[in-house]
């Protein structure tokens, strides 16, 4: 869940990551949205949450794996 201050800032950083948008849903009644990606492990390995970390102030980080 993102802030809807940092929707399009998050968005950019996931493409620059070679991210895949996979889903994109206002939640209602709050000022949030569902942002779902899909990064390489390697982009997310090296550089994404090292990025993230210094861009935004984030209260949680989710990860999921699908084989």
């Amino acid at each position: 869940m993102v802030p809807q201050d940092f929707i399009g800032e998050m968005m950019e950083l996931c493409n620059e990551h070679r991210g895949i948008e996979l889903e994109y849903t206002f939640v209602e009644a709050t000022d949030r949205a569902v942002l779902r990606y899909q990064l390489p492990l390697s982009e997310i390995a090296t550089e994404f949450f090292s990025s993230l970390k210094s861009r935004y102030e984030c209260e949680a980080y989710v990860l999921t794996s699908r084989c």
